[in-house]
C-alpha cells in the first residue's frame, strides 16, 4: 500500500481548473483513450504527482513542459522513490467535491486492487 499526500497549490488549482474546463476529454493513463468521466493522472516514476489527463496538455508559462504537482516527500529531488512506475486515472470529482467542503489537504492510497481518496 502507498499513500500519496498533496496540498491544494495555485499550480493543483490550475490542473482543476484546465481539467474542468475540458470536459470529456481525460484520456486513460497509457492508452490515450479517452475516458467517461472527467479525471486527472496520478503518476509515479522519478516522483509521485498529479497532472491534467485531458487531451489538451496543460504546460508551463514559455515551456513544454507540464504542469504537476508534487505529493509531499516526493520529488525527484527525494531520491528514495523506488519500485514500479505507474499512472492511473483519479476521479476530478473528488478533488471538486473536497474542495466545495473547503479541505486543502487530499491523501490518496493506492493498493493491489483498489484507489482511496480522503480529504480534510
Amino acid at each position: 500500500m502507498s499513500a500519496y499526500v498533496f496540498n491544494l497549490t495555485p499550480d493543483l488549482e490550475r490542473i482543476i481548473a484546465h481539467t474542468k474546463e475540458r470536459p470529456a476529454t481525460s484520456r486513460v493513463a497509457y492508452e490515450g483513450n479517452k475516458i467517461g468521466e472527467d479525471s486527472l493522472w496520478l503518476v509515479k516514476d522519478s516522483g509521485a504527482y498529479l497532472m491534467t489527463a485531458t487531451t489538451e496538455r496543460l504546460t508551463k508559462p514559455k515551456s513544454p513542459r507540464a504542469v504537476v504537482v508534487y505529493a509531499d516527500g516526493m520529488t525527484p529531488d527525494d531520491g528514495h522513490i523506488g519500485g514500479d512506475d505507474f499512472a492511473v486515472n483519479v476521479p476530478l470529482e473528488w478533488f471538486t467535491d473536497a474542495i466545495k467542503q473547503k479541505h486543502t489537504v487530499f491523501v490518496i492510497t493506492i493498493t493491489s486492487n483498489r484507489i482511496r481518496f480522503q480529504s480534510k
